[in-house]
């Protein structure tokens, strides 16, 4: 007696086995017969369920009973405690059988030719409903479970052909009975008994008599703990209601019965059974004759609207019951998404429902399950994906050569989930490889790219992305680039692609040559290695490269030897690739004996324009060390038939006219090779890259001017080109600055000395410069022992006008306290010390040493005009420094505030008065904040306090303002 099938524990688990067309079923064609079993073995296996699950429940079986010659299958229902059989359910053909879910039960058999038979019997009626008939043999079953969590039947099988051992997933359709393969998994061992918890977890015993935990998502295996016995490929196993896992092994004495907790990883033997000689499967029978629920729900699908979140469920209720028969009354639908139940409809059978709803963005879950008098059907899961979808990284990136250009093509990939991308907000970054160049930030699925002239191999990576999201980089095969270099070129690194495209030449035939090697620290170098018997006499041929017999080119070596103590030898030149000709020397025995990297330069330029190898000869004496080749770069100078740059440029200015300038020069009258010019079409000149002013056909010698204007003060670079037919001359550049100072002006000098001018007007070589060692960075004048200061600190030009009163603001201090410093603030239409007139601030002897002492002092003007402000340093001779911070000009501010630059004489209100602290005479001038004078007088050697109404006055003295609030 056999039992085939799996087990459905009550209201727990529901196990089915599911078989594909070429995967599951077909494996049978070697059938298994067995001998004939008594019924005193069915009585033994009775004991065993009864063992195994003490709780009232019934038992099916299918059981192989002996008739004659031939073995009779049957389906019997049996009560556990009990060895008679009590209730026949049907008689069924063939020798294996397995349990779906809890609607079918399923057979197969063997028949003559080789082809297997699969019968469906319905699990309610036991009527059998359905035929398949397969006729291939793929692969051999050697377990298989129902997870109740995902409703798949998984399946241990091993391939006919590879021998591979394999995890399958399968479905069987509800209302077709087809096959379905799905997702399989290549596993690491044979598992001869799978089990899965309610929760989906699965379970195996494997062939080296471990028991494990299996992933379902990629096949991965856990071991848990190592048990007693391997088993064989016949047993099985069951899981009860409290997760104790049962296991059934033969063996030469007969099955026994184990038992595996999973919590305390503890095994026990249960029992042995002698006269079983095998449990092929055991289940729990969960099966309702007379139940009459309705089948699931079908054709579930969601259609979108445009923006993606408002979706529309729609689903079709079911027409018939588990049983077959066809409904006829309304049944209730509830629907539910992440949990959450949304709606419960009353439908008619058949009736195709639809239902709006907004979800938020993201993965959902959606379930339904429609209900009658008798029960809920089984539930039907999907997962949709809400709101635009996130790009699955490209597919394939395809390239496409047409030298020197590459088509770079992909596809517009799908979403991740399988839902609409926002194509809108889809973009692209295409990267060549290995010089890491962006190619293109787009939109579009192709670009073009202009490879550079450099024999070597590419590749391209194309990375999808939106602005919150990025798909990993898909790369192209890589190409190898076959082409011909075009000046200029450089190599500064050495890797075996790039040294594909050289020759080497061993003339002395020593086998010791140019080599690319790998250092042990990794470095890749490119070498000639010494010889101990010969002295060297081997050629390292660079790539062909295209030249021109009427451009100067300039090639640049970077040589280093091994060890200063032997210096090595070298030359280089040119080989034309035209047989004819023979090797062009450029740069003859030249020595090297420095381990640091040296340039060799020599300019040349070809008799006829075609194709040539550049080449490194080393000529080293026998015996010595290694030469090493760090970097080689070959530039174009010019073109010999190219004009001579412009000479006697000029750049003219007018201090009353500080945004213009008149750029001069005269445009060239020979060729670079000094040929009288007779091509010259232009003479260009850019501020600062840009074209402002073109001469055309200016007669060789021409003398050229354009007067420019500009707006903002700012560095002007002024680049003049001359061009003929060949090509455009060098360039000549001059700089200058020009323009007006936005207003208001400020310049902190911690920035440096901006657009600022110093002069040294006593010639004493000792004036204002930038000094950073003090409060961030400021101007310093340093005394001299010698000269009494005259040096001169002028800003920019600034636009001011007569309608408004100003302030200038300045923060100075002496670098010492028992060294008085002078200085004076003065203004002028030009930047000249001796057009500079207009005194606003006269300081003298201050003593303060606070960097943050900031002086306002307010100015008016006469006239509307371009206006430049000097900060003179008048300080006797050998005092000590002036430390100068910051300049600020801006309309007047009635509420600035400034402090006295003496610690001689201070001020502060007070209650009805304004107290003065002084230990000399100085004149004091008590404004309204209005500039209306209130009050006049001289300080006193001692404090003193002026009368005066409550308000905010600014009280100068010595021309320091200082903002004063009397109470």
């Amino acid at each position: 007696m056999l039992f085939y099938g799996y087990k459905l524990c009550l209201g727990h688990y529901f196990l089915y086995f599911c078989t594909h067309i070429y995967h599951i079923f077909l494996m049978i064609t070697h059938t298994f017969r067995f001998s004939t079993l008594s019924l005193i073995i069915l009585a033994c296996m009775l004991c065993v369920v009864t063992t195994l699950k003490a709780q009232d429940c019934e038992v099916v079986a299918h059981v192989m009973e002996s008739s004659g010659e031939e073995m009779v299958g049957s389906l019997v229902l049996f009560q556990p405690g009990t060895s008679t059989r009590y209730t026949q359910l049907t008689e069924v053909d063939g020798d294996k059988g397995f349990f779906c879910g809890d609607r079918y039960y399923i057979t197969i058999e063997s028949v003559d030719g080789g082809e297997c038979v699969c019968r469906y019997y319905n699990a309610g009626s036991w009527v059998q409903v359905a035929t398949h008939t397969f006729n291939e043999d793929v692969r051999q079953l050697l377990s298989a479970v129902y997870n109740p969590a995902d409703s798949v039947v998984y399946c241990v099988m091993q391939d006919a052909g590879t021998r591979e051992y394999i995890l399958q997933k399968v479905r069987i359709d509800d209302n077709t009975l087809a096959i379905e393969e799905g997702e399989s998994m290549v596993l690491q061992r044979a598992f001869y008994a799978l089990s899965a918890t309610r929760e989906g977890d699965l379970y195996g015993f494997a062939t080296d008599a471990g028991l494990y935990r299996i992933s379902a998502s990629d096949g991965s295996s856990e071991k848990l703990f190592s048990t007693s016995s391997v088993g064989m490929d016949t047993q099985s196993t069951w899981i009860d209601a409290e997760g104790v896992v049962y296991r059934a092994v033969p063996s030469s004495i007969g099955t026994t019965i184990y038992s595996y907790t999973l919590d305390d990883k503890r095994e026990k033997m249960v029992k042995v059974y002698t006269s079983v000689k095998r449990i092929v499967a055991m289940a729990a029978n969960d099966f309702t004759i007379d139940n009459s629920k309705p089948m699931p729900v079908t054709d579930v699908t969601v259609r979108w609207e445009e923006n993606h979140n408002n979706g529309t469920i729609s689903f079709v209720a079911p027409g018939v019951d588990i049983n077959g028969i066809e409904l006829t009354d309304s049944l209730t639908v509830r629907v539910l998404v992440d949990d959450i139940e949304i709606a419960t409809l009353r439908v008619q059978p058949l009736t195709r429902c639809q239902l709006p709803y907004v979800f938020t963005d993201g993965m959902h879950k959606i379930e339904i399950v429609a209900s009658n008098e008798y029960g809920d059907s089984q539930e039907v899961i999907c997962e949709v994906y809400a709101g635009y979808d996130v790009p699955q990284p490209i597919k394939r990136v395809g390239v496409t050569c047409d030298f020197p250009y590459v088509d770079v093509m992909w596809a517009e990939p799908s979403g991740e989930h399988g839902e609409a991308v926002d194509v809108d907000n889809l973009r692209y970054k295409v990267i060549r490889y290995p010089d890491c160049v962006l190619i293109a930030d787009t939109v579009a699925t192709s670009v073009r790219d202009s490879l550079p002239s450099m024999p070597f191999y590419y590749q391209y990576g194309v990375v999808a992305y939106l602005p919150d999201y990025e798909t990993t980089e898909t790369k192209s095969i890589s190409f190898y680039y076959e082409c011909k270099m075009q000046p200029p070129f450089s190599f500064t690194y050495w890797d075996h692609n790039i040294f594909n495209a050289f020759q080497v030449e061993d003339a002395n035939g020593d086998g010791v040559t140019w080599e690319y090697f790998k250092t042990i620290s990794d470095e890749f170098v490119l070498r000639y290695k010494y010889s101990g018997i010969n002295a060297a006499d081997d050629y390292l041929y660079f790539p062909i490269m295209q030249l021109q017999e009427d451009v100067y080119y300039e090639v640049t070596a970077y040589m280093r030897t091994g060890s200063e103590k032997y210096g090595e030898m070298f030359s280089m030149g040119l080989k034309p690739m035209n047989e004819q000709q023979g090797h062009i020397a450029l740069l003859s025995h030249a020595a090297v004996d420095s381990k640091h990297s040296t340039p060799y330069s020599k300019g040349f330029v070809v008799d006829e324009s075609g194709d040539y190898r550049l080449y490194v000869h080393c000529s080293s004496p026998a015996n010595r060390h290694i030469l090493y080749i760090d970097s080689v770069v070959l530039t174009m100078q010019h073109i010999t038939t190219q004009p001579q740059p412009v000479s006697d440029v000029e750049l003219l200015t007018d201090d009353q006219q500080p945004s213009v300038v008149t750029i001069a020069c005269m445009a060239p009258t020979t060729s670079v090779d000094g040929l009288p010019l007779d091509d010259l079409y232009e003479v260009a000149i850019y501020r600062n890259g840009e074209v402002i002013y073109t001469s055309a056909s200016p007669m060789p010698g021409a003398s050229i001017t354009y007067r420019d204007s500009v707006c903002e003060i700012g560095n002007y670079d002024y680049t003049i080109i001359a061009k003929n037919t060949s090509g455009s001359s060098s360039p000549v550049t001059r700089s200058i600055v020009r323009g007006i100072a936005t207003f208001p002006f400020s310049h902190d000098f911690a920035d440096g000395a901006g657009f600022f001018t110093t002069i040294d007007n006593n010639n004493d070589d000792v004036t204002w410069h930038f000094y950073d060692d003090r409060f961030l960075g400021c101007m310093r004048y340093l005394s001299s022992e010698t000269h009494a200061a005259d040096d001169w600190l002028i800003t920019p030009p600034i636009f001011l006008a007569d309608s408004i009163r100003y302030q200038v603001e300045y923060s100075c201090c002496a670098g010492h306290s028992h060294y008085p410093e002078s200085i004076r603030v003065i203004l002028g239409r030009t930047p000249q010390p001796n057009a500079m007139s207009m005194v606003i601030d006269d300081l003298i002897e201050f003593t303060t040493i606070s960097p943050d002492t900031c002086v306002i002092v307010p100015f008016d003007i006469p006239v509307s005009g371009v206006y430049y402000m000097a900060f003179q340093a008048v300080s006797p001779v050998d005092s000590y420094a002036i430390l100068f911070r910051n300049v600020a000009v801006n309309e007047y501010d009635p509420m600035s505030v400034s402090l006295p630059m003496s610690d001689s004489c201070k001020v502060w209100g007070s209650v009805g008065s304004i107290v003065v602290d002084a230990i000399s005479e100085n004149d004091i001038l008590i404004y309204h904040l209005d500039g209306r004078l209130v009050e006049k007088r001289k300080t006193k050697t001692h404090r003193q306090h002026i009368v005066i109404a409550p308000g905010m006055y600014i009280v100068c003295i010595d021309n320091v303002p200082t903002k004063v609030v009397v109470r």
